[in-house]
């Protein structure tokens, strides 16, 4: 009796589950269906037709419950950002966790070097390729480094290749540095004592750069290369003279006094002689004694004052640059103080062309540069009218002054 009561239940559930299959087909993937006049989406608050996605008692269209970043329809889990959802990969992607390495996903856990993000093991394995390296060596660097426009440099390769060197003594140079006339580099000091330049060529003088250097009695200093050919008696003097008037001539001065006596002296006698017209650069003076009879030019006496031992071409440049001194005196030429040393100069100009050698150009170069009213500025206006009407015209508007 018992078992027909429990057989009897059994058909009686199971007729009841055929009843529920047959009037309410409503099963999906999602698992729930409801009649079509009851659910909307809450999304677009649509009625539903059709498979449903029910999120916290909420019910979506599939359409409507979608991954914002590849717009696929959401089943499982996902993530939920403000009022986005995304897959767990997609919202990986949209956030830029990616291995700037690899490109995969980035795990729960990464590394951060110069603001990208890194799976450790590729922070680990490829540590060669996200590190700088040294330009010059190729290893990577640790640590402080420099670095300039073209790359980057472990600190003491930069000072050994890079950095300019000390021409006197061969070590890097960090800081404020001078250039001579002949690109040596060197330090403001040595040991606290100031560099020094050769009086005549403006090179630095050391034991590299100069061959050593001389002291004369006034102070000056001389390199040992303009040393080797110094002025310094009346045969060399002979020898410049000869060789200065013979260039004069070929531009016009063809009656300069080669009688004229010149004379080797110390700066302070230099200074002596010139009196207020020295300046601290000249290396020549020519000093000139008139006597009148009846208002007219009786008597020219003249002297030439050089510095002794000058190397000989600036020997040259100096004499040629007083000759014409001479020639005006003789044609008694008047123009301002400024103008007359502009034009002699322009002989002192045309000894260093006429040499044509590496010296010869530093010092033509030094007198383009120089500041001086006289000696620059002046000879750099007579030159400009120099090349305008050629010499035969230009003496010939000085001697008419």
């Amino acid at each position: 009796m018992k078992k027909n009561r429990k057989a009897n239940k059994i058909l009686a559930l199971y007729v009841l589950w055929l009843l529920l299959v047959f009037l309410y087909p409503f099963h999906s993937e999602s698992g729930i269906y409801q009649p079509e006049n009851q659910v909307k989406c809450k999304n677009c608050q649509k009625t539903i037709h059709g498979r449903i996605i029910q999120v916290n008692k909420y019910n979506y269209h599939p359409e409507c419950f979608i991954c914002e970043k590849c717009g696929e329809t959401l089943s499982g889990e996902f993530v939920k950002d403000g009022i986005k959802k995304y897959h767990p990969i997609c919202y990986k992607m949209a956030k830029g966790l990616e291995c700037a390495h690899c490109g995969k996903l980035l795990g729960d856990k990464w590394m951060v070097y110069e603001n990208n993000k890194y799976h450790n093991n590729c922070m680990d394995d490829y540590i060669d390729t996200i590190r700088p390296h040294c330009n010059i060596c190729g290893k990577i660097i640790d640590g402080q480094y420099t670095k300039d426009e073209n790359g980057s440099y472990h600190t003491s390769c930069y000072k050994r290749k890079i950095l300019p060197k000390c021409s006197v003594c061969i070590s890097p140079i960090e800081n404020k540095f001078f250039v001579d006339a002949w690109g040596n580099k060197t330090h403001e000091n040595h040991g606290g004592k100031p560099v020094n330049y050769c009086s005549s060529c403006m090179r630095v003088v050391s034991d590299k750069t100069s061959n050593g250097m001389y002291e004369y009695s006034d102070g000056r200093i001389i390199c040992g290369y303009c040393v080797l050919d110094a002025i310094d008696g009346p045969e060399s003097i002979s020898e410049s003279m000869d060789k200065v008037i013979d260039i004069l001539q070929t531009i016009g001065i063809s009656d300069s006094h080669s009688n004229v006596p010149v004379h080797l002296v110390d700066k302070k006698y230099l200074k002596k002689k010139s009196k207020q017209k020295f300046n601290d650069k000249a290396k020549g003076f020519t000093h000139c004694k008139t006597t009148y009879l009846n208002g007219k030019t009786a008597f020219l006496k003249q002297n030439i004052y050089i510095l002794s031992g000058l190397p000989e071409l600036e020997f040259k440049g100096v004499l040629a640059h007083e000759i014409i001194h001479t020639w005006l005196n003789k044609h008694q030429v008047k123009m301002s103080d400024n103008d007359i040393e502009g034009f002699c100069n322009l002989g002192t100009m045309r000894i260093y062309e006429e040499e044509g050698s590496e010296f010869a150009q530093v010092l033509l170069k030094s007198m383009e540069k120089d500041p001086d009213p006289g000696y620059g500025k002046a000879y750099r206006r007579m030159k400009i009218e120099l090349e305008k009407i050629g010499w035969q015209s230009l003496i010939k508007r000085i001697k008419n002054k």
